[in-house]
């Protein structure tokens, strides 16, 4: 099990660690603030690499007997969006949450507190290669849906009902073209102002709660 912890309040995570899943720890003493500071870790041993962790969110439906709704962030920067996103997903019933290992803003103390305590209950999991990510959701039975202003139809046309995989793009450059190019669909969420874009986490919440509706029935 790999433990890191950063001297200074604002960081603490287990930044650097093998791919798996993010996990709240007690709290120990920080001497740089002179307070007890939470910290993350990664669960170490079998099945936290890239398969194990794919196989444990995908457990998580099936223990609930529920299709896969996971959300794939691809290079989300902004602290406050990845924990905003995570509160909601947790909030709307998402199995897990999974977020590359580079080029991304990482599970930081700033993070946790914008999710508002949702990370102590939602699967957070980093990979390596986001790409391989999703071709394992899809060979998995998951359709992979990518987000863009652009995308072929609405989100309301999209079939959530079933296993799903939702993209939510960096928050300036949107989703690479890789990752564009490997999802099944792209949706786009209507938009009827002078602005056309949103900020990520509240496409992601829009897009969570048309998933909602939809298997709500």
């Amino acid at each position: 099990m790999t433990v890191t912890a950063h001297s200074s309040p604002a960081y603490f995570a287990a930044a650097n660690a093998s791919d798996g899943f993010y996990s709240r720890f007690p709290a120990l003493f920080d001497p740089a603030c002179g307070k007890w500071q939470k910290i993350y870790i990664i669960k170490g041993g079998p099945g936290t690499g890239k398969s194990g962790m794919m196989r444990k969110i995908i457990n998580a439906a099936k223990e609930k007997g529920e299709a896969p709704f996971i959300f794939l962030l691809d290079n989300i920067e902004d602290p406050h969006n990845l924990g905003a996103i995570i509160r909601s997903a947790e909030c709307a019933g998402a199995h897990g949450v999974i977020i590359p290992k580079r080029r991304s803003v990482g599970l930081t103390a700033t993070v946790a507190k914008a999710s508002a305590g949702a990370v102590e209950y939602m699967k957070v999991a980093r990979v390596t290669n986001i790409n391989n990510a999703i071709n394992e959701l899809k060979e998995k039975g998951v359709w992979v849906y990518g987000t863009a202003a652009e995308g072929s139809i609405p989100m309301y046309k999209a079939d959530l009902t079933g296993p799903a995989a939702i993209v939510i793009g960096n928050e300036g450059d949107g989703m690479s073209p890789l990752v564009r190019k490997n999802c099944d669909v792209m949706v786009h969420i209507p938009m009827k102002g002078q602005i056309s874009s949103l900020n990520a986490s509240a496409a992601a919440s829009i897009l969570l709660y048309e998933a909602v509706r939809q298997r709500l029935g």
